[in-house]
């Protein structure tokens, strides 16, 4: 990179700052900005000063010389002749020189001097006036735009395609080695500079600058350290408050509901206008708010061309295209004014990094080419006879078929094609698509980074009527005149003007215009102006667009296929047929994923090697062919796929008879022909009575497929299919008063208003109402008459603060971080029900970092198992808390804020992000890391089962028993097992501190209440116990049913479910919205309590959740006896027993010799297990099989393939004596519990009676 010393004018400072390390990286770096400068050169020749610009070099002010790599240079296509002229052969003027051409072509030579070995040219300073001087020439030696990266890939790979291509041999014959000495280049790299030095007679310090220069621009680390570049800042989503519906925008847009509501999300709508009626001109000119951002990315450019000319006499278009969706396109006389249109896309949207186009010569040449250089743009020339490879292509057919809809439809004349062309191209860019690569977003602001503002384009469809406002106009002639809407002006007026049709067919541009009322479409005297205004259109303009007109870009209808009767014909056998010779999959239409979407292609040919062989070998079945394929998709991509997934996808997209099926994107267009029954035939009289004709004949809509097409599909197909979309697409374009609409979708738009309200109304968490602001909290707590969400948010805020550091008022956030905001959450802990506010961060704002983010919790089986271990060795455990977990642990995310409402003071200053916050995609990563290496430095090592079981291996002093000590993590609550447990906390407590108090005996672990009881036998055992959660969800429960309905719970009740109910039967009225949600967050509830331990209710609660699409007044009323059970036994616990059982293994003798049949098996150990330590651990497992009626033999063949798996894997291991097998009946079975509905009774005490202790009190239990 060049280096501006103290003889330049520095003009502009781009804000990047690069660390430049010394030659010895131990020395460490000096942070430099990266600037633009200007030098004076004094041509020897003419005498004139001349202006030499040098963008995008490092600036150090205390320098007296400036340095540039001619290899900048030659990017900007400046030709550097650095070879001196006395090693020339047959020197001339070119040579030892730098020629840069001027806007003529012609060229501009500066010679080389030489002080020393080193080249330089003799500049200065300039002066004010030089600067000033307009009249002065001016060079730019190195481009602005993109961003200078010497680090960058591209360049070696250019160089490797070359060496590939061709032998490349010295001059007397021989091959030039592509092994040069690393010593070799490096020295390379340090002569072939171009010093930009002060040009002094007397310099006697110039070897001394030379040699402190040098080794600071080395090469290799410079290029590192410079190898980081900015990327678009993230966006924030403002929703709309300016009245635009969704149903209007749908409509105007002719897009679907679901797309309509979702583009209103994530734009903005800050100019939609009211309708004043009569109209004041009363819109500002101010558009600051609506100014784009210059993009980074690359783009594709092709023309389209029209064979006939427009109103404005425009024959072409030149269509812009950014993958995916985004398009824009400008409309042109002739084809060499596509630069014309680059500048105007330079201008609305920005300048991209690199420009795809073919081979046309207005593009390639000229100065179409000038302005992209002279912008900072690459450009990528097509391969000639390759139409697909250029993006704009596939854009501009579908482009061509949406402008083709649109003006058949509104009937408008064919010489309007540019507008409506224009329009359709904008609307593209600002509609959310289904593309994964949009994550939800507009192209328009993947593109720009910006939230985009679509006010001047979603009021108003294509071709509306409208009334403007005609300020020439004289008494008694009306002020408000009709015309027709044409899209937003472009270069004219301010960002609401839009182009309006007159009467006269000419377009005039008014910010001052609305759409019509409904008096006035109603009104006879109107209609009859709005007809001769029609007329008047045609007579000037011609006629209006008809479907014959654009042939080429029709929409595709297909037939349905009806198979001929034909003859029975001989085929030959499968197996004398050479599969590789007759390939059935080669020009086969198959729909694959590629990128995240579901595309469909064209499979062109078979995969060869490198020596040209073909790739695989064909069979019969499908699942073991192997052959590869390239599949060409129709935007260019290609990519490669075997046989048999090509055939899975083949037969996926498939029905059972065969027949191919794609899925649907959406409706875009519909159309009624003529069978179709009018409005006034809708009905029909049946034996006096009126009813609707059910009929959708004559109908037929324009479907956009997954993969891209579009298709005329007719109604009553698309009804079966997808009649949810249907009716969506009838309400938004008022439909539903046709005939073969108003018969059915009223019926679906209801079910679908249904079941988004139920959707949107979840505001309950175990019970308990949760605000989503802080003024919410707030409001919430003086209801209630506490504090308890006030002070939650306090003391979130007291220790969350380490986290940000503040900017001051003058500072500025350091280049490469990215915005993200931050705002509290509430949450309600299940420990308790203790009330919980953090602190978050944005993390969907910005992009996922390069590393891994994931990190995991130990599970409660792993806490169940090393507590009954515990108790085994008669080891202690003892707890712990974190204090702020995540933020013990620094970020290496590059992330800024402004402060919130929440930092007082500090409301509205930038912050930097230092540790890692709830919220950014790596802060569980950057934790589990950070104490894991913590583990890792006190001698633990993970468990290669569970991960956050860290283990080591210890000896207790008294009895020399041997055994490994654990501590398991779960995020912030740690529990530690050894004979010492309480100082293992004290260790870990050393590198993070933890919560004042919770250092001690287990009380709350992961929501269950740890303590240690005596058994009947005497023998002390670990329990887990979730009454306290029990009794808080039942007076939670208590609470509802008192305030909602004035009731109680049941007193009397002897199991979970009312005796003989069946929740798939019940048949009582559906709940409402709210009674919805409250019964969502019940089952949550319950099913957290199963997972506590309560294993004895498990079967009731999943029958009940999966009720939860259509729950019903009886589900409701079951969850309520459930807690009312809860209520009367709600101290069931888990106890995790050490006692050896007392087993008769008699009855596990089957008579059968079980090693005879599997062999001599033996257990698989691992070759990295850890040494058995610790006393033996002996389970018991109780089954509920349904294939218990098979005997139990070894020649025995069951009916069920995956009971036969089962089966014999428990039959292999009872051979090799890793396990027996007995029968139980199933009165004793304690598995029953968990497979069926096993009403109140002496059965059911009985089977929970083995599964479940209740607690007397003072330790003992029952």
């Amino acid at each position: 990179m060049a280096v501006l010393g103290n003889n330049c004018h520095i003009f502009e400072e781009t804000g990047r700052t690069i660390n430049v390390f010394l030659y010895d990286p131990k020395l460490g770096s000096t942070e430099r900005r990266v600037a633009s400068g200007c030098f004076a050169y004094d041509d020897p020749k003419t005498g004139q000063v001349v202006l030499l610009i040098v963008h995008q070099g490092l600036h150090i002010p205390h320098l007296s010389y400036s340095l540039i790599p001619p290899f900048q240079m030659r990017e900007n296509d400046v030709v550097v002749n650095d070879r001196p002229k006395f090693q020339t052969r047959n020197p001339t003027e070119d040579d030892h020189a730098l020629i840069v051409h001027r806007e003529d072509s012609s060229p501009y030579r500066i010679p080389l001097l030489l002080r020393g070995t080193t080249s330089y040219v003799a500049v200065r300073r300039p002066t004010a006036v030089e600067i000033g001087d307009e009249d002065l020439e001016r060079f730019e030696l190195t481009y602005s735009t993109p961003d200078w990266e010497p680090g960058s890939l591209r360049y070696s790979s250019l160089e490797e395609q070359l060496l590939e291509g061709n032998s490349l041999r010295s001059t007397t014959g021989n091959m030039i080695s592509n092994t040069t000495s690393k010593t070799s280049v490096q020295r390379l790299n340090v002569v072939k500079r171009c010093v930009i030095s002060t040009y002094e007679r007397d310099h006697s310090q110039s070897s001394a600058m030379l040699a402190n220069i040098s080794p600071i621009l080395c090469g290799d680390l410079l290029a590192q350290a410079m190898n980081e570049r900015y990327r678009v800042a993230a966006f924030q989503v403002t929703p709309s408050a300016h009245g635009l519906s969704a149903e209007t925008l749908a409509k105007n847009w002719n897009i679907p509901m679901e797309r309509a509501k979702r583009t209103l999300a994530v734009t903005t709508q800050r100019g939609i206008r009211s309708r004043p009626n009569p109209m004041v001109q009363r819109f500002k000119t101010n558009d600051r708010m609506f100014r784009y951002n210059r993009l980074t990315t690359n783009m594709f450019t092709d023309t389209l061309e029209s064979g006939l000319k427009s109103v404005r006499q425009n024959k072409y278009a030149q269509i812009f295209v950014v993958p995916p969706n985004w398009t824009k396109a400008y409309a042109m006389k002739r084809k060499g004014d596509a630069h014309h249109c680059l500048s105007s896309l330079f201008h609305d949207i920005g300048v991209p990094e690199k420009m795809v186009m073919d081979g046309a010569k207005e593009q390639v040449q000229g100065e179409f080419r000038r302005k992209l250089k002279d912008a900072g743009c690459h450009v990528h020339v097509t391969e000639p006879h390759t139409p697909w490879s250029d993006r704009a292509e596939l854009a501009i057919r579908e482009l061509k078929r949406k402008t083709r809809r649109q003006m058949t439809a509104s009937h408008c004349p064919k010489r309007l094609w540019d507008d409506c062309l224009e329009l359709m191209a904008d609307i593209n860019a600002h509609v959310v698509h289904d593309n994964f690569d949009l994550d939800g977003q507009t192209p328009h602001t993947m593109l720009t980074g910006n939230t985009p503002d679509i006010s001047h384009l979603a009021e108003f469809g294509w071709y509306q009527w409208v009334k403007w406002f005609d300020e020439t106009a004289n008494l008694p002639d009306d002020q408000e005149v009709y015309g027709r809407y044409l899209g937003p002006s472009r270069g004219v007026g301010n960002f609401m003007c839009a182009k309006i049709l007159n009467k006269t067919g000419h377009t005039i541009h008014r910010s001052t215009f609305r759409a019509l009322s409904r008096e006035e479409e109603d009104d006879p005297k109107e209609k009859e102006k709005r007809k001769a205004f029609d007329q008047k259109i045609e007579q000037v303009l011609g006629p209006d667009m008809r479907p014959e007109d654009m042939p080429e870009c029709d929409t595709p209808e297909y037939e349905r296929y009806e198979e001929d009767e034909t003859a029975a014909f001989n085929v030959d056998d499968r197996d004398d047929i050479d599969q590789d010779a007759i390939d059935m999959y080669l020009k086969a239409e198959v729909t694959l994923p590629i990128a995240g979407e579901m595309l469909t292609g064209n499979v062109s040919r078979r995969k060869r090697d490198a020596d040209g062989n073909l790739i695989g070998k064909s069979a019969s079945n499908p699942i073991m062919d192997i052959r590869m394929y390239v599949v060409s998709f129709p935007d260019g991509r290609e990519a490669e796929y075997s046989a048999n997934i090509i055939a899975e996808n083949m037969l996926s997209m498939c029905n059972p008879e065969g027949n191919q099926f794609i899925l649907m994107k959406h409706i875009t267009d519909h159309k009624k022909e003529g069978t179709a029954i009018p409005k006034e035939d809708a009905y029909v009289w049946i034996k006096g009575r009126k009813y609707p004709r059910k009929t959708t004949k004559g109908w037929k809509l324009c479907v956009e497929w997954k993969d891209g097409t579009t298709s005329w599909e007719s109604l009553s197909a698309l009804k079966e299919s997808n009649p949810v979309e249907v009716a969506e697409y009838a309400v938004a374009h008022n439909l539903t008063e046709e005939p073969a609409f108003n018969w059915w979708v009223p019926y679906t738009d209801a079910i679908v208003s249904a079941v988004n309200n139920r959707y949107w109304k979840r505001t309950h968490k175990y019970g308990i109402r949760i605000p989503k602001t802080v003024k919410e909290a707030f409001e919430i707590d003086r209801e209630n008459g506490d504090n308890r969400w006030a002070e939650s948010i306090q003391k979130e805020m007291n220790a969350v603060r380490v986290a940000f550091r503040i900017l001051g008022e003058d500072q500025k956030v350091p280049p490469g971080y990215q915005y993200m905001k931050c705002h509290p959450v509430f949450d309600i802990k299940f420990d308790g029900f203790r009330f919980k506010t953090r602190m978050v961060a944005g993390g969907h704002m910005v992009e996922t970092p390069s590393f891994m983010t994931y990190a995991s919790v130990v599970s409660r089986d792993t806490v169940r198992i090393a507590l009954l271990t515990a108790a085994l060795h008669d080891l202690s455990v003892k707890a712990t808390d974190v204090q702020n977990a995540y933020l013990t642990a620094p970020t290496t995310e590059k992330i800024w804020t402004i402060c919130g409402p929440e930092f007082g003071p500090d409301e509205g200053k930038k912050a930097i992000i230092v540790r890692a916050l709830y919220g950014l995609k790596g802060s569980g990563a950057s934790y589990r890391n950070h104490i894991s290496n913590c583990m890792r430095h006190l001698g633990y090592e993970s468990c290669k089962a569970d991960p956050d079981l860290w283990m080591k291996p210890r000896t207790r002093p008294d009895d020399g028993f041997e055994y490994y000590s654990y501590v398991l993590i779960y995020v912030d609550d740690i529990l530690a097992i050894s004979h010492e447990a309480m100082e293992d906390l004290q260790k870990i407590d050393y590198y993070f501190k933890m919560k004042e108090g919770s250092m001690g005996d287990p009380d709350i672990y992961l929501g269950s209440k740890i303590r240690k009881v005596t058994l009947p036998n005497r023998v002390e055992a670990w329990m887990l116990s979730p009454t306290k959660y029990v009794m808080e969800a039942v007076k939670n429960v208590e609470r509802y049913l008192e305030k909602e309905y004035g009731q109680k719970l049941p007193k009397r009740v002897s199991g979970p479910f009312p005796t003989d109910y069946r929740p798939e039967i019940d048949i009582t009225p559906e709940l409402k919205d709210d009674e919805v949600s409250y019964f969502y967050s019940q089952i949550g509830v319950l099913r957290w309590i199963v997972e506590l331990g309560r294993i004895d209710i498990i079967t009731e609660v999943s029958s009940l959740a999966s009720c939860l699409a259509l729950p019903r007044r009886g589900h409701l009323e079951a969850v309520f006896h459930l807690y009312a059970y809860l209520r009367k036994k709600p101290n069931g616990t888990i106890i995790l027993d050490p006692t050896y059982p007392d087993i008769d293994l008699r009855q596990f003798n089957d008579g059968a010799d079980w090693s005879n049949f599997y062999g001599n098996v033996t257990e698989a150990l691992p070759p990295n297990m850890p040494k058995p330590l610790g006393k033996p651990l002996v389970m018991r497992l109780f089954v509920d099989s349904d294939h218990a009626a098979d005997k139990l033999k070894p020649e025995s063949t069951l009916k069920k393939k995956s009971n036969s798996i089962c089966y014999h894997f428990c039959r292999e291991a009872i051979a090799m004596g890793e396990a027996m097998a007995a029968h139980i009946r199933s009165e004793d079975n304690p598995a029953d519990i968990c497979t069926k509905l096993i009403p109140g009774g002496m059965k059911r005490d009985r089977i929970v009676s083995n599964i479940l202790y209740y607690s007397k009190g003072s330790g003992d239990v029952s």
